[in-house]
C-alpha cells in the first residue's frame, strides 16, 4: 500500500484511546506501524502504574457514591427520582467496570475493532487534527460542570454524611461546629480530595457514551463504504457474488462490536433512560442551573442514539436497492437468486446495526425507549409535584 494512502486512512476508536492515554485512562496506545500497516499497541510501564491506580479510584469512587446514596436514603424521605438515580449510578458502576475489563483483559479485541474500523479518508490529517479539537472541548465542558456539580450535586454536596459518620461527627446535622479542629482538617483535606477524584472519574464517565459515539463515526462511514463499493460507474450494480462477500464482511465487522461492547451499550441503555426520565423534574422543577447544564449535555449525548439507529436505516435501504436492482434482471441465474433470497432473510433476522445482546438499534428501539422516557418521566414529575405539594401544605 502506498504511504500516501496510508496517511489517508483513520480509525476513530484510535484517536478516542489514544487521547485518553495520555489522561491515564487507558493503559496502552495504538500505533500504526507503517511497515506491516496493521496497528499494534504500545505500552508504558510508569503510564500503566497511574492508569491501574486511576481505574482503581474511579471503581471505589463509584461505589463509593453507592454507598452514600443509601444513606441518604436512611435520613431523608426516599422517593420515586432517588430511584432512578440508583439505578442509573449502579449502571454506571457497572458500566465503568465493563470497560475496565475491555482495556485490561479484552485489549487484543479492541485492537481487532479499531483495524476493522479503519477507513479512508480524504484529507484524513485534517480531520484527526478537528477531532483531537472537538474531543479536548468536550473534556474541558465535562470537566467544569463536574467541578461545579462537586458543589452543587445532591450526591456531592452532601457526602460528608458518609466521613462525617466515619470521623464520629453528628450525622443528623449539617453544621460543622461539632467536629474537633482536627477532624475539620481532616473533613477539608477529604472534601479536597474527594472532589479530584470526583473529576477524574467523571472524566472516566465520558467513556460510557464517548466510546458508543467513536463506534458510531466508525460504522456510518463504512456504510459508505459499502454504498459506493454496492455501485460502480454509471449506478451499475456489483456483480451477486461481490455484493454478498461485500455484505458478509460489513457484518463480520458489526458482529465484532457487538461482541465486545455489546454489554456496554445495553448498561448505556439503561443510563439513558433512567436519566432522560428525569427531565421533566429538572427542567421544571426547582433545580439548579448546574443541573439544567447537565441535562442539556445529556440531551445532545442523545443524538449518538439517532446517529446509531440512522447507520441501520441507511444500510438496510442500500443493500434492498441492491438486491431490487437484481432481482429484475430475468438473466439472473438461480444460485445467485438463492444468495438474493437467503441475505434478504437474514437482513430481516439479523440486519447490520449496532447492537447489544438484547437488542438493535434501529427508530423501532429508539420509539420504544422514547415511550419508556416519557411514561416514567410523567409519573417522576407527577410524584414529585405531589411531595412538594405537601411540605408546603
Amino acid at each position: 500500500m502506498e504511504k500516501s494512502q496510508i496517511g489517508n486512512e483513520i480509525s476513530f476508536l484510535a484517536i478516542f484511546s489514544n487521547f485518553f492515554y495520555y489522561l491515564m485512562f487507558v493503559p496502552f496506545k495504538t500505533v500504526l506501524d507503517p511497515e506491516t500497516n496493521h496497528y499494534r499497541l504500545q505500552t508504558h510501564p510508569v503510564q500503566k502504574m497511574f492508569c491501574l491506580f486511576g481505574n482503581i479510584g474511579v471503581v471505589a469512587f463509584t461505589t463509593y457514591l453507592l454507598i452514600c446514596g443509601l444513606l441518604l436514603k436512611q435520613q431523608l424521605e426516599p422517593s420515586i427520582v432517588d430511584a432512578f438515580d440508583f439505578v442509573a449510578n449502579f449502571s454506571i458502576c457497572i458500566s465503568t467496570v465493563l470497560m475496565i475489563f475491555i482495556l485490561w483483559r479484552r485489549r487484543m479485541k479492541y485492537l481487532e475493532v479499531i483495524e476493522s474500523t479503519r477507513i479512508t479518508l480524504r484529507r484524513a490529517r485534517r480531520i484527526k487534527i478537528l477531532f483531537h479539537l472537538y474531543i479536548s472541548v468536550i473534556t474541558g465542558a465535562w470537566s467544569t460542570i463536574s467541578w461545579l456539580r462537586v458543589h452543587d450535586d445532591l450526591h456531592y454536596a452532601n457526602l460528608h454524611t458518609l466521613h462525617r459518620y466515619l470521623l464520629g461527627g453528628n450525622r443528623s446535622s449539617n453544621d460543622l461546629s461539632d467536629l474537633h479542629v482536627s477532624q475539620n482538617i481532616l473533613q477539608n483535606v477529604f472534601y479536597l480530595g474527594l472532589s479530584i477524584i470526583c473529576v477524574y472519574a467523571s472524566l472516566f464517565y465520558i467513556t460510557n457514551h464517548g466510546i458508543f459515539l467513536m463506534l458510531v463515526f466508525s460504522v456510518r462511514q463504512l456504510g459508505k463504504v459499502l454504498r459506493t463499493e454496492l455501485t460502480t460507474e454509471g449506478n451499475k450494480s456489483v456483480e451477486v457474488q461481490r455484493g454478498y462477500e461485500l455484505w458478509r464482511k460489513m457484518k463480520s465487522k458489526v458482529d465484532l462490536i457487538k461482541c465486545l461492547f455489546g454489554y456496554k451499550i445495553m448498561v448505556y441503555y439503561i443510563i439513558s433512560v433512567c436519566y432522560y426520565a428525569k427531565t421533566p423534574h429538572i427542567m421544571f422543577g426547582n433545580q439548579g442551573n448546574i443541573e439544567k447544564v447537565t441535562l442539556a449535555y445529556f440531551l445532545l449525548a442523545s443524538l449518538i442514539w439517532i446517529m446509531a439507529a440512522e447507520f441501520h436505516k441507511e444500510v438496510q435501504e442500500t443493500v434492498l436497492k441492491w438486491i431490487a436492482y437484481h432481482s429484475g434482471n430475468e438473466n439472473l441465474k438461480s444460485k445467485d437468486m438463492l444468495k438474493l433470497l437467503a441475505l434478504s432473510n437474514e437482513m430481516s433476522a439479523d440486519p447490520i446495526a449496532l447492537s447489544s445482546r438484547y437488542f438493535y438499534v434501529t427508530y423501532q428501539q429508539l420509539s420504544a425507549m422514547l415511550g419508556l422516557v416519557v411514561t416514567y418521566g410523567i409519573i417522576v414529575f407527577q410524584v414529585q409535584n405531589g411531595q412538594t405539594f405537601k411540605e408546603t401544605s
